[in-house]
């Protein structure tokens, strides 16, 4: 079966249409393991155990207005793991799009990426093999420091 033809977007861009994917450099991917609370309250047994969770920030451009965040949990996240590596271009179709901007990451777009398992059947990801994509910097982009008025005063 041929792969379907989707029109790939800048993370800037990108808002979850049905026939888009959004494409990007992975520029950071860090893998958590998530330890439940003890909870005095419950019975043993009934607890879940240690989630894994892998977070990745992907870069469609050389401005930090590109850089999306994404986040896969259990599965998805242990296909990801070994699937992806820092510095590979990839489009990612089919992610639930969560319509707020994500608590802890360099990301500053209205919304962040939730990929979904089965990777390859829900969430389908590709490397990207082709201009203009693969010239997007090999690293995470940052800010020249007469951007940062938070601390202009000591520059």
């Amino acid at each position: 079966m041929a792969a379907q033809e989707v029109c790939l977007l800048k993370p800037s861009e990108y808002r979850g249409e049905a026939g888009t994917a959004v494409v990007g450099r992975i520029v950071i991917k860090r893998m958590q393991i998530i330890k439940p609370k003890e909870d005095k309250g419950k019975a043993k047994g009934k607890g879940k155990g240690d989630k894994e969770k892998i977070e990745i920030h992907i870069s469609g451009g050389d401005t930090v207005a590109d850089v999306l965040y994404a986040e896969a949990w259990g599965d998805a996240a242990s296909n990801l793991k070994n699937s992806w590596n820092e510095q590979q271009c990839v489009s990612i179709q089919n992610a639930d799009v969560v319509q707020s901007g994500p608590m802890y990451s360099t990301s500053r777009l209205p919304y962040f990426l939730r990929i979904k398992a089965p990777v390859g059947i829900r969430t389908i990801i590709r490397e990207v093999t082709h201009e203009p994509w693969t010239n997007i910097p090999l690293f995470h982009p940052t800010l020249p420091l007469d951007a940062l008025t938070r601390i202009e005063h000591q520059q």
